[in-house]
């Protein structure tokens, strides 16, 4: 699962960095009228503490791939999204864990020890830009 705090990208710096990591959870398919289209295939979340609205994301020149929240915090979005698969598992017959099941890694400048906590990886956005630089 992928986060991004919406509100750490603050420039078109950042939008590209954050746009290419989302294009990696993504496929590219071919609909029947012949358009394209990325298809993610993990799930992904746009977090945001300011802005109610999912405008944003093109306002800022983000993908509008995946799912928009707006909470208090990244921490605060983060615990909803566990209760989320807690919910899910009881609903199949699993036990609630209170924590995520798989790799979530987010995209912030922020709340870095409590989205550790939370058994998530916080992920500046300098960290991907220089992840970046060295695949090209």
């Amino acid at each position: 699962m992928k986060c991004i705090d919406i509100d750490c990208i603050q420039n078109a710096n950042h939008a590209t960095i954050a746009n290419q990591w989302i294009a990696q959870s993504c496929e590219l398919k071919k609909e029947e009228d012949g358009r394209r289209t990325l298809r993610p295939t993990e799930a992904i979340y746009w977090i945001s503490t300011r802005d109610r609205k999912p405008s944003i994301l093109k306002d800022k020149g983000l993908i509008p791939i995946g799912n928009f929240m707006f909470y208090k915090s990244i921490t605060e979005a983060l615990m909803e999204l566990i209760s989320q698969v807690d919910k899910a598992a009881v609903a199949h017959g699993m036990s609630a864990t209170g924590e995520f099941r798989r790799p979530v890694q987010v995209l912030t400048d922020r709340e870095f020890n409590d989205i550790g906590a939370l058994k998530a990886t916080p992920l500046p956005t300098w960290v991907l830009g220089i992840m970046n630089e060295r695949m090209n």
